[in-house]
């Protein structure tokens, strides 16, 4: 979902249940079933441990992930 922002992780007995999610744009809330997240910050990936092991990398290090 692009311009949008979590809000909010929903769940019980340390297990995710859904994320809350909201539009930069509009301001509304929608919450989306998902028991999994990945959270990525900042911009320097630390994956120089993964050269060799042939999980594909771009130019800058990161993880590709399609096209």
């Amino acid at each position: 979902m692009y311009n949008t922002s979590v809000s909010a992780l929903d769940g019980s007995d340390g297990m995710l249940q859904a994320v809350r999610c909201r539009s930069h744009l509009s301001g509304d809330e929608r919450t989306c079933a998902i028991r999994h997240l990945f959270c990525s910050f900042g911009a320097d990936p630390n994956t120089d441990w993964l050269v060799g092991s042939g999980i594909a990398l771009d130019d800058k290090g990161f993880i590709r992930t399609g096209r």
